[in-house]
């Protein structure tokens, strides 16, 4: 049995910044375990969700130690405290949706009050915040200054998936097919909008790609109009529908297949009724289907 063990970017840059907090913690005597856990943590597949899963370890230590210190304060070890902090604790997330900090919250909420350390709780809160927000830095900088993420490329890579899938059933109009299922399509059209919103987000880091960044925009905007077409097109294809003369000829543009070839279909399939009610409405749908698509090429 083969292991397909696919090894990214992604992987070697936490290995760096694991190799980098242990190096720096040893230089200076302080433990890597916690650097390293926030650093692992905080690798992302883009600089700013390191940024933001950093930023979500280092509220939960500060709440979990602000509250740690209180609680100890009164009684260490008693589980009714401990309980009715941890209560406190998701309470207080959930209020400020803070919800991805809830478990490193309690994590060093619990740690005070059962004494996991011979620190003081003081002692503790603040070499977890010292040790977080070094492991936080490493995978920042490491993430941004080594291999940082491509997005402009990738966006690209899943436009031309877009336009090879938006092609593929083109083609299988003209050739008198119908569309029975967007889904991947759907998906495709996901994927490409959670990129181009990273591109957003990060558009200070990347400001080399700024120039990419309003025409990938524009054309998340048209490919939601063209899913809507799409969809209408195979709603009313259902029902048996002639392509017109017009979108005979944008059709074989943009698939390459004769006009003479894609007549011969519609005739043979759906005859040359083109004024019918559905038909008008189908072509209506395809002619900006096509459009979209032509525009996306140039």
């Amino acid at each position: 049995m083969k292991l397909n063990l696919k090894i990214g970017l992604r992987i070697y840059k936490t290995a760096l910044a694991i190799f980098l907090c242990v190096v720096i913690s040893n230089f200076f005597g302080i433990s890597p375990f916690y650097p390293c856990i926030a650093a692992v943590i905080s690798m992302e597949s883009t600089v700013i969700n390191s940024y933001k899963a950093g930023v979500n370890r280092m509220q939960g230590t500060f709440i979990g130690a602000i509250i740690g210190l209180v609680f100890s304060s009164i009684r260490k070890g008693n589980p009714f405290l401990i309980s009715l902090g941890t209560i406190i604790i998701i309470a207080f997330c959930n209020r400020f949706k803070l919800k991805k900090s809830i478990v490193i919250s309690n994590t060093v909420f619990i740690a005070i009050m059962i004494n996991l350390t011979s620190k003081s709780p003081l002692e503790y809160s603040f070499f977890r915040l010292l040790d977080t927000l070094l492991g936080i830095v490493i995978s920042v900088l490491v993430n941004y200054l080594v291999f940082a993420p491509k997005l402009h490329e990738k966006i690209l890579e899943v436009m031309d998936e877009i336009k090879a899938n938006i092609l593929n059933k083109l083609s299988a109009i003209a050739h008198g097919g119908e569309l029975v299922d967007l889904e991947d399509l759907s998906i495709l059209i996901s994927k490409y909008n959670t990129l181009v919103a990273a591109l957003e987000e990060e558009h200070v880091i990347y400001r080399g790609e700024d120039l990419y960044l309003d025409s990938f925009v524009n054309t998340s905007k048209s490919l939601e109009a063209l899913f809507i077409y799409l969809e209408a097109l195979m709603l009313i294809k259902e029902k048996g529908t002639a392509i017109s003369s017009d979108n005979i000829a944008l059709l074989s543009g943009v698939t390459g297949i004769s006009g003479e070839e894609l007549m011969a279909v519609r005739d043979k399939d759906k005859g040359t009724d083109t004024e019918k009610e559905e038909n008008i409405i189908f072509n209506y749908n395809l002619r900006k289907v096509i459009e979209i698509y032509n525009k996306m090429m140039k």
